[in-house]
């Protein structure tokens, strides 16, 4: 019953914001800790994840476009963390670079990227058919909005990596603008 409530939840935030092309950060925030508790209760509690916000950014007043940060999450929680069987960590940042430049950090303990390129090209494309879009079309409106505004919208996915160069997760840092002149 509580997946079920919180599910709805989450579809009922995602078609709010479906259609808007800014939200605030509050309402992104919501939408992602509904799709992370959905995460780890179907990973039966085993997902730890924990929002670490900068005390001094008002979650209600900084705009962001709409859905551009649970897609991430998402990602990270499917094709890194769900192929570890314990120890599944998900952290998720939030500080502003500037004034007017927002940084969302995610770094999760996952298999690593080239870990989840190899499971995919073994089961995934391969078996089902299924070509995983979000990221791309994500890439692509960043792309977009850097183009429209001439202002910061942009994603680094990176390997971290241990003193010896062992693959310990990813981190995905998203540079978003929130001045004022957006949209």
């Amino acid at each position: 019953e509580e997946y079920l409530i919180a599910f709805s939840n989450l579809i009922r935030t995602l078609f709010q914001n479906s259609d808007k092309r800014q939200i605030s950060l509050f309402e992104e925030l919501e939408t992602c800790k509904i799709y992370m508790q959905l995460e780890s209760m179907r990973f039966g509690n085993k997902l730890h994840s924990a929002l670490i916000i900068e005390p001094n950014l008002d979650l209600k007043s900084v705009m962001v476009p709409a859905l551009i940060i649970q897609p991430f999450i998402e990602n990270a929680i499917w094709h890194g963390l769900m192929p570890r069987q314990t120890d599944r960590n998900l952290n998720i940042y939030f500080d502003l670079h500037s004034e007017d430049i927002l940084l969302a950090t995610i770094r999760d303990n996952g298999i690593g990227r080239a870990a989840s390129a190899r499971l995919k090209q073994n089961e995934g494309v391969v078996k089902t058919g299924y070509e995983s879009k979000g990221m791309s079309m994500v890439q692509q409106r960043l792309q977009l909005l850097q183009q429209q505004y001439d202002k910061p919208f942009d994603a680094t996915i990176s390997d971290i990596t241990d003193i010896h160069g062992v693959v310990q997760g990813t981190q995905v840092t998203l540079k978003i603008f929130i001045g004022n002149k957006m949209i």
